[in-house]
């Protein structure tokens, strides 16, 4: 074993999923799609990932709010990658 210690900077979240369907619901909003192929058993193999983003406690609690009562999808992929490059 090595004695040096290794320090790594997470920047987001990967995941495989075997699936008998195509689809995922666990997967839709903050995991985008990343690739899905059937395997010869007739299951899928279906990858998902996302980056992490700076924000506080409150912040997420107060997006979760307003997409409950509003009923609008405000933590989708798309507008957290959105944000992340401005």
């Amino acid at each position: 074993m090595s004695k040096r210690n290794r320090i790594f900077n997470m920047g987001g979240v990967k995941t495989t999923c075997l699936a008998k369907y195509r689809s995922i619901k666990t997967h839709q909003g903050l995991l985008e799609r990343v690739s899905r192929e059937r395997m010869n058993n007739g299951m899928y193999k279906i990858q998902a990932q996302t980056t992490w983003h700076d924000r506080t406690f409150g912040e997420m609690m107060k997006l979760y709010i307003k997409e409950i009562t509003t009923g609008e999808k405000v933590l989708t992929h798309k507008t957290l990658m959105k944000e992340l490059h401005q």
